[in-house]
């Protein structure tokens, strides 16, 4: 099988497959990946292609090994690591090698690939997370734009300000 086929193979991954809310919301990790590009094009215009590449491909290793949620690998360093390790192997299979890009590109495409998640559910399932919940989900959001500077900050608030008027119950 070539690279190119098991890469296109690989787009279609879905993603929360373990959350029984989100499950069928018909998420891939090819959307997914690319919504991830998008806001990181739209909140650095500056963002070196290698990055680009970056976020349109960071996932493509859950090929190997299904979505596995974030919860799971938070709660289990051990199975993340082990898990890391494989996708990566994966990705490297499928032609992509190690992305070089500075450490403010990789806090953007961690953002942006948390900020993916966090606007997806509350556009397809807003009541599924507790008010506190939302509430320090936004502020561990905020407070990463912050350490890569304030005007990110500034877009970042002003895009959950935003789904949060289209999407949350008055």
């Amino acid at each position: 099988m070539t690279h190119l086929y098991r890469t296109w193979l690989a787009t279609f991954v879905q993603r929360w497959h373990t959350d029984p809310d989100l499950s069928k919301s018909g998420d891939s990790i090819a959307g997914h990946q690319c919504r991830v590009a998008l806001l990181a094009a739209q909140l650095m215009p500056t963002i070196s292609k290698e990055a680009l590449l970056h976020a349109l491909t960071h996932d493509l290793g859950e090929w190997f090994t299904g979505d596995i949620s974030s919860p799971t690998k938070l709660t289990q360093p051990a199975l993340k690591k082990m898990v890391d390790t494989i996708e990566e192997e994966g990705r490297r299979s499928l032609g992509f090698t190690d992305s070089v890009i500075t450490e403010e590109e990789a806090a953007l495409l961690k953002l942006c690939d948390r900020l993916d998640a966090f606007m997806w559910r509350l556009k397809h399932l807003p009541t599924s997370i507790s008010r506190v919940v939302h509430e320090q989900t936004v502020e561990s959001l905020l407070n990463s734009a912050l350490n890569i500077n304030e005007s990110i900050r500034a877009q970042v608030f002003n895009i959950i300000k935003a789904i949060e008027e289209e999407y949350l119950p008055k």
